[in-house]
């Protein structure tokens, strides 16, 4: 069934079924309110004659709420995402076709104050709270305290002379009021009734935007605070890379005072085996020069073989508080990638060490990498692990900045992993299940060989 079509099926055998149930418990109540009237005439009681009126406040309150609390709370939920005149037409709609309903439904006479009254109320409380739905049930409220504020006036004699209060039970409330010549009280008590549930409904109503604001500032205060601890922990990410950065820099000096000396040494000596090992020292002093070009500059990049680039991440995985199995699959024939070395596999580790002190409390840990390739020639690392696994409220936030389910952590690590990722045009994604295991893919654009 449609999800649209279901909805609107269900809002009708609601308001059916509660309608109908309502009549049922009514019924004898009616009868209750009848026979006070009968005994206040016969033994001139003015005291049983307030209880009928009060019995008649709380029937004519009741027996049509169904019609504006459904309306009104399905336009609410349903039409959230509507404006506000598209919501007042629904609101118009339903709420006369519901009328009508209880209307016929308890063979009542129309009361054009309660209808119009009512609808205006449900305008008002809208375009106050549509917004807002945490003071959803406080607009209920007020719903219901302005419906009997408005079954209070139907009672009033007064108000005979602009077509208030016509139904039956009110009609034999007046009658008997004006057979005791009470019809002073009657007014009395319809609007000493009226004030407080009108006055109680407005205060309702500011007290619930009070309250909305109050929490709207809170929300702001708290989101100002979590863009600020982003904004720290990007400060101190920054200073990090930064002292880094001075660091692995100052490491040069010392490399090409060893390369120079080492140069000097090879020329002075004719020992071929000391000759050789000075060769080894100047390729080594290379290689470690070339990777502080790589971590210094990230624009620096170099095609490498999947083989070597993985030997190098398992040269630098460093395992702790676990020995779990690691078990590596490598399809034949890969594509080469283009990638900074250092930082593509600070990226890599970084992830391997999350899964490893996911598996750490496992009583059989593995981590599975496979890495492969697709007709598109882009490689697939794949990494599977079968230890805690990630909440569905979690995997969503693990990219963001200071986000972290370890203890001491400071929620840097996910967040360097995906901006070395899509530095280098790559896609990274996570799926997890609680209890079961993480899987975690990077895919990065191949070159041809």
């Amino acid at each position: 069934m449609n999800k649209k079509l279901f909805w609107w099926v269900s809002l009708i055998l609601a308001f059916f079924l509660s309608t109908y149930l309502l009549k049922y418990l009514l019924l004898p109540f009616s009868f209750q309110i009848l026979e006070d009237l009968e005994r206040s005439i016969i033994s001139n009681n003015n005291g049983l004659l307030i209880i009928a009126a009060i019995k008649t406040i709380i029937y004519e309150t009741l027996y049509d709420l169904p019609v504006f609390i459904f309306s009104y709370s399905f336009v609410y939920f349903y039409f959230q995402r509507t404006n506000l005149v598209l919501k007042v037409f629904y609101l118009f709609a339903i709420t006369l076709c519901f009328y009508f309903i209880t209307l016929n439904t308890y063979d009542s006479a129309f009361e054009l104050i309660t209808i119009s009254s009512m609808l205006i109320v449900q305008i008002i409380l809208l375009a106050i709270f549509q917004n807002n739905y945490d003071s959803f049930f406080s607009s209920l409220f007020v719903l219901f305290q302005l419906k009997l504020a408005f079954s209070c006036l139907l009672l009033s004699p007064w108000l005979n002379q602009y077509g208030v209060g016509y139904s039956d039970l009110v009609t034999n409330i007046k009658i008997s009021a004006s057979y005791l010549s009470r019809t002073s009280i009657l007014n009395f008590v319809s609007f000493a009734f009226f004030l407080p549930f009108t006055i109680g409904a407005v205060f309702s109503i500011l007290l619930s935007i009070l309250y909305s604001r109050r929490l709207e500032s809170e929300q702001r205060e708290k989101q100002k605070e979590k863009e600020l601890l982003k904004m720290q922990m990007l400060a101190e990410e920054a200073q990090v890379w930064q002292e880094l950065h001075f660091l692995i820099h100052d490491l040069k000096s010392p490399l090409v005072t060893t390369a120079g000396l080492n140069s000097l040494i090879e020329i002075k000596v004719n020992d071929p085996q000391i000759k050789e090992y000075c060769q080894k020292i100047g390729d080594s002093v290379e290689a470690v020069n070339d990777m502080i070009s790589e971590f210094l500059h990230n624009e620096k990049r170099k095609v490498i073989n999947i083989e070597d680039f993985i030997n190098f991440v398992r040269a630098n995985v460093i395992v702790k508080n676990a020995n779990p199995q690691v078990c590596f699959k490598i399809a034949p024939n890969l594509p080469q990638i283009n990638i900074n070395r250092i930082r593509m596999a600070r990226a890599l580790i970084n992830v391997i060490e999350n899964a490893i002190h996911a598996v750490s409390s496992e009583s059989n840990p593995l981590i599975f990498i496979k890495i492969n390739s697709d007709k598109d020639n882009k490689v697939l690392f794949t990494i599977i692990d079968n230890g805690s696994g990630i909440s569905q409220v979690n995997l969503a936030n693990i990219w963001n900045v200071g986000f972290s389910t370890k203890n001491k952590s400071r929620g840097l690590g996910m967040s360097f992993v995906k901006k070395v990722i899509e530095d280098h045009s790559g896609l990274i994604k996570a799926s997890s299940i609680l209890g079961k295991g993480t899987v975690i893919q990077i895919v990065l654009p191949g070159v041809e060989s």
